[in-house]
C-alpha cells in the first residue's frame, strides 16, 4: 500500500492527497511532522519535510515529483494533459500555485487562522490581495477563452480559490474574476470555502 508522510498544514501534501483522492488510489496518511513518527520520515527523507511518498521499493519527495510519478505510475484518471503543450502549460501553473501562490497562504494563516500575540505586519494582507490579483487577472484571461486552466483537475485553482476567498472575501473573486468564480461555483465544495 502506498504510505504518505503527510500533514494538515502542508499544502504540497494537500496537493499529493488531492491527487490520491482524485486518481482512487488506497494509501496510509501519516503525519510525518508529529515529533513520534520524525524517525520514520526521516529513514525515507533525511530533510524531514513532508510530502514523502512510498510506494513499495520507492521513495518519492518533493510534491510535484510526486504528482508526476503518481500521473506515470498509475495513469487511469490523469491529473495532466496528455497533449505535450497542455502537459507543459499546467505544469506552469502548478509553478505558480507552488511558489507562489502557496506562499502567501502560509504568510497570511500565520494571523488569520491561528490566535497570536502579535498582530499581522502592516501592508502584509494588501501585498497578499495585490499578488493574488495578478494570478486571478491571469486566470480570467485564460478562462474567458476556456472552460479549464490547463483541464478538468486543476489542483492549483482549488488552493489558490481557497486563499482567495479565505483572505480577501468571495466578493472579490465574485466582481473581478466572474469566470474563476463561476468554474468555483461548479467544484464540489469549493464554493462552500468562499461563503
Amino acid at each position: 500500500m502506498i504510505k504518505l508522510y503527510d500533514s494538515a498544514f502542508s499544502p504540497f501534501a494537500r496537493k499529493v492527497r488531492m491527487v490520491l483522492e482524485y486518481k482512487g488510489l488506497n494509501y496510509e496518511a501519516v503525519d510525518g511532522l508529529l515529533k513520534s513518527n520524525h524517525a520514520a520520515l526521516k529513514a525515507v527523507n533525511g530533510r524531514i519535510e513532508v510530502p514523502a511518498l512510498v510506494d513499495g521499493d520507492i521513495v518519492v519527495v518533493n510534491s510535484a515529483d510526486i504528482v508526476a510519478y503518481l500521473d506515470n505510475r498509475y495513469p487511469a484518471k490523469s491529473v495532466y494533459p496528455d497533449v505535450p503543450a497542455a502537459r507543459v502549460h499546467a505544469r506552469a501553473w502548478e509553478r505558480v500555485a507552488d511558489t507562489f501562490v502557496d506562499p502567501i497562504f502560509v504568510d497570511i494563516s500565520y494571523w488569520k487562522w491561528a490566535e497570536r500575540p502579535d498582530k499581522m505586519p502592516d501592508g502584509l494582507l494588501e501585498a497578499a490581495r495585490a499578488g493574488l490579483r495578478i494570478v486571478y487577472d491571469a486566470l480570467e484571461k485564460e478562462l474567458a477563452h476556456h472552460q479549464f486552466v490547463s483541464g478538468p483537475l486543476s489542483i492549483h485553482r482549488a488552493v489558490s480559490t481557497y486563499v482567495e476567498c479565505k483572505s480577501n472575501g468571495s466578493r472579490i473573486l465574485r466582481t473581478r474574476s466572474p469566470q474563476s468564480w463561476t468554474l468555483v461555483q461548479g467544484n464540489a465544495g469549493a464554493a462552500d470555502l468562499c461563503g
